[in-house]
């Protein structure tokens, strides 16, 4: 990825963060909000995990619950019913 190490590109962020005085951010959570914002719009897990590098759908899975429940049966429901239950 860019030439980088993991430890290089972690060190990059949290120097990033600190220069611009933000506290507890870290190369994992920015991976986990990318695969979050990726859910938003509606992207499959497949999808997710090529991007994020991720073997395993269940901690995409877990990642994006809240994200993609406004996708799921009882959203369905309560959409073909005419109420938002959000």
């Amino acid at each position: 990825m860019f030439g980088l190490s993991t430890s290089q590109l972690q060190r990059r962020i949290a120097a990033a963060a600190k220069a611009t005085g933000l506290e507890g951010v870290s190369s994992h959570g920015c991976r986990v909000g990318m695969a979050q914002d990726l859910a938003r719009t509606k992207e499959e897990l497949p999808a997710i995990m090529q991007a994020g590098g991720w073997k395993n759908e269940r901690m995409v899975a877990r990642y994006t619950a809240r994200e993609r429940a406004d996708r799921g049966a009882v959203a369905k429901f309560y959409a073909a019913a005419g109420e938002d239950r959000q």
